[in-house]
């Protein structure tokens, strides 16, 4: 199923990238674009790209836990365990480069949080975090860079994955029939839910929380029904739902 997942997200990868505007200035506003399906079914497309990468690397850690439980990391099978290891690093660095061309606050934020953890390592001369300060400008060579990253290093993972099952007897690279048409029939549902019921509901809670807070600053103080809503638990509720579909999804 995880080779599955990867050829989705790779055909979309490949129709959202159609789209996306490599630049600086213009990245975030692009994916603004494709979530509103400025390009045809471009926010389809965006949603499959993202839950099809959430299962693929849930399945591959899923895949690496029962190797372990069942002791495949020795003898015969050495092989295919250090394979696999590797491929978790590849997995990691193709999501994160991924997610940084996103660049909203939350992508930048986590490109700060990776450097400041590559330079408590000495590597480097000076430090990588002062290059995506407030004061830094980020150039348009630096998205390129994430590009070729986030392009070369799913083909290096492709590749990987093909010298993984080299060593099996009867490597199933293909789910079957049944299962590959449910599991794109999740995504698709799952896409479908999460605007048609997530999105509205999230945005009437934020409108009302916003009309809230205008009248708390216009009267100085925070007013009772501003508190209510800072109190309320459905943000969480969402979250957490949010957190759990993807095990979900997979299952």
């Amino acid at each position: 199923l995880a080779w599955y997942l990867f050829w989705i997200v790779a055909a979309t990868g490949i129709y959202v990238y159609a789209a996306f505007d490599t630049s600086a200035a213009g990245a975030y506003p692009s994916v603004e674009r494709i979530t509103a399906n400025a390009w045809p079914l471009s926010g389809l497309a965006r949603s499959l790209h993202r839950y099809a990468s959430d299962a693929f690397i849930l399945l591959t850690v899923l895949h690496l836990a029962r190797e372990w439980a069942h002791r495949r990391y020795a003898h015969v099978q050495r092989f295919a365990w250090l394979t696999g290891v590797a491929l978790l690093l590849f997995v990691w660095l193709s999501g994160i480069g991924g997610y940084w061309l996103v660049w909203d606050r939350l992508a930048q934020f986590s490109i700060i949080a990776t450097t400041e953890w590559l330079d408590a390592l000495p590597l480097f001369s000076e430090p990588l975090a002062a290059n995506f300060d407030a004061d830094a400008r980020i150039g348009d060579r630096f998205f390129s860079l994430l590009i070729f990253m986030h392009i070369g290093i799913p083909l290096g993972t492709l590749a990987l994955m093909w010298v993984h099952v080299q060593r099996l007897q009867r490597p199933a690279t293909q789910p079957p029939r049944a299962l590959a048409w449910g599991t794109l029939a999740a995504l698709v549902l799952l896409f479908i839910f999460f605007y048609l019921v997530c999105l509205p509901l999230l945005g009437f809670g934020l409108r009302r929380a916003r009309l809230a807070s205008l009248i708390a600053a216009k009267k100085g103080e925070e007013t009772a029904e501003l508190r209510e809503i800072l109190d309320d638990r459905v943000p969480i509720v969402f979250g957490t739902l949010l957190v759990i579909r993807v095990p979900l999804l997979a299952w």
